[in-house]
């Protein structure tokens, strides 16, 4: 049982804990950041094109999705400067997940339908 214990407490000490390197985690940041930034850029070259997607999602009344389609590039371009930099990721990981999941969500069950 001693024998266990301290061969745990080895692997322990020899494991790379991945999420508690700064430096992996601040290239994880880093790219997540520049994606939503350079993903952002090409949405607000059309905004009303990629407003017009949204809305063809079905998701959300009409109404409600154009205002999504034509906000949704510009948070993220806050969104992607505050991962570069590191500003409030508590706050903004959080927000960014759940911002992109909401659409693809329903971009299945869309797709469910046909």
């Amino acid at each position: 049982m001693e024998m266990a214990k301290a061969l745990e407490t080895d692997q322990q000490k020899h494991r790379v804990d991945i999420l508690g390197n700064r430096w992996l985690t601040f290239v994880f940041w880093l790219v997540v950041g520049m994606t939503f930034l350079v993903f952002s850029a090409s949405k607000l070259t059309d905004l009303s094109g990629f407003a017009n997607t949204v809305v063809g999602y079905h998701v959300l009344p009409e109404s409600l999705a154009r205002a999504y389609g034509l906000a949704l590039p510009s948070l993220e371009v806050v969104v992607g400067i505050c991962l570069v930099l590191g500003l409030g990721l508590r706050l903004v990981a959080p927000a960014a997940i759940l911002g992109h999941c909401q659409p693809l969500r329903g971009h299945q069950r869309q797709h469910l339908l046909v």
